[in-house]
């Protein structure tokens, strides 16, 4: 009876190798795999990130540049408009 219980165990130890051990080995390097594209695909993502804002950087400053610009303008034209016709043509 204890010899037929340990080979039953011997049995079931080399079914549960064949069968989940194998499909476990599967799953991890289906796993492994999926794993690699993902950190690709973040490292990708995390590049074009850092492009895309160093281009928004530049337009914002180019943007506020424009903002003084404009801002300078419209106080040389109120500064204008204020003096005097005779002040204005001198």
């Amino acid at each position: 009876n204890f010899r037929n219980r340990g080979e039953q165990s011997l049995v079931l130890a080399d079914e549960l190798e064949s069968d989940i051990i194998v499909s476990f080995e599967c799953v991890i390097k289906q796993h492994k795999e999926v794993s690699k594209r993902i950190y690709s695909d973040v490292q990708l993502l995390v590049k074009q990130l850092q492009d895309r804002r160093k281009v928004h950087d530049k337009c914002a400053r180019r943007y506020g540049s424009r903002c003084v610009e404009a801002e300078n303008a419209s106080q040389d034209c109120l500064q204008a408009v204020s003096m005097k016709t005779q002040e204005r043509l001198k």
